[in-house]
């Protein structure tokens, strides 16, 4: 909008020279496997994404070597820095909003709506290979690769492996403490409450003190609910013994970057009803939530 025209090319100059030696440097070296830029929303290769910056980099250089020519000719100074403290402002504030609430756009594969038992099915792994001298890569379906060739496994060196099925969609194991697996239970059941929280031992005792009041109101519901975590055995038992935990409830465990995409809060919920995501609640939520107070009284009629 030709705001702060000049102040706009220097921020994108140090910008993108920033992160155009980044992703030079990882792609070059992978030095991770995917940057993750745009998160689940676009999914771009190392490669794809140093020559996106290349593409931005052009457009910004004629800007760069005429930024004296940069000028607003409809807001003057004043009204162009209010316009600029305002963006900000918003642009923060939205930021936070997702921080402290669930993203207001979820393109996870745990969105509310997702049909996670559609998805049920043999798990397929497919391995990416590159060739040290040529630089070509393949991609395989394991085992269907030449593991056993010395000679081939010189001249490859591995990239990267993805999977596709019914694992590869919900991206969740939830198993006993004794190692019994409740993933299929939980995703085939109706009316199953997951409280998710990667890390117990940053939970707070007002958020356990609420989360115990949730649980006494889905005790009046057929309802079926139990703690899915990434914590240790030693710090569950621990806070079952302060009472901050009821010793009653199951408790899960599972992958701490799974339960990340699951729900992005910790503690958070989440509501899943046949295999179908019905409700998702951060930690804000489950305190002061409407609708999550809501979902449970229509639960206790029923």
């Amino acid at each position: 909008i030709n705001v702060l025209p000049r102040w706009g090319v220097l921020g994108a100059t140090l910008l993108m020279g920033f992160f155009t030696l980044t992703t030079f440097l990882d792609a070059a070296f992978e030095l991770v496997a995917d940057c993750g830029c745009f998160g689940e929303a676009i999914k771009m290769s190392n490669w794809q994404t140093f020559y996106k910056n290349l593409v931005i980099d052009a457009v910004l250089i004629p800007l760069i070597f005429n930024n004296k020519m940069l000028k607003n000719k409809i807001f003057n100074m004043p009204t162009q820095w209010i316009i600029s403290i305002i963006a900000v402002c918003a642009f923060g504030l939205f930021q936070l909003y997702n921080y402290y609430f669930l993203p207001s756009v979820d393109l996870l594969k745990w969105k509310i709506g997702a049909e996670l038992n559609q998805q049920v099915g043999e798990t397929r792994i497919y391995l990416t290979y590159r060739n040290d001298g040529t630089g070509e890569t393949r991609e395989y379906l394991s085992p269907n690769y030449p593991w056993n060739d010395s000679v081939w496994m010189s001249e490859w060196s591995f990239v990267s492996q993805r999977s596709e099925g019914k694992d590869s969609y919900i991206g969740f194991t939830a198993t006993a403490l004794d190692g019994s697996d409740y993933t299929d239970e939980l995703i085939s059941s109706p009316n199953v409450f997951l409280f998710v929280s990667p890390y117990l031992d940053k939970v707070t005792e007002a958020e356990f003190a609420n989360i115990i009041r949730l649980q006494e109101e889905l005790d009046k519901t057929s309802a079926y609910y139990v703690w899915v975590t990434a914590t240790d055995e030693e710090t569950i038992a621990g806070l079952q013994h302060n009472g901050l935990m009821r010793d009653d409830v199951e408790v899960l465990l599972g992958d701490d970057l799974e339960l990340k995409t699951i729900v992005r809060s910790n503690p958070g919920l989440i509501w899943l009803d046949n295999g179908r995501v019905m409700g998702k609640w951060g930690r804000i939520d489950m305190e002061h939530g409407r609708k999550l107070e809501r979902v449970i009284n229509q639960l206790v009629e029923n």
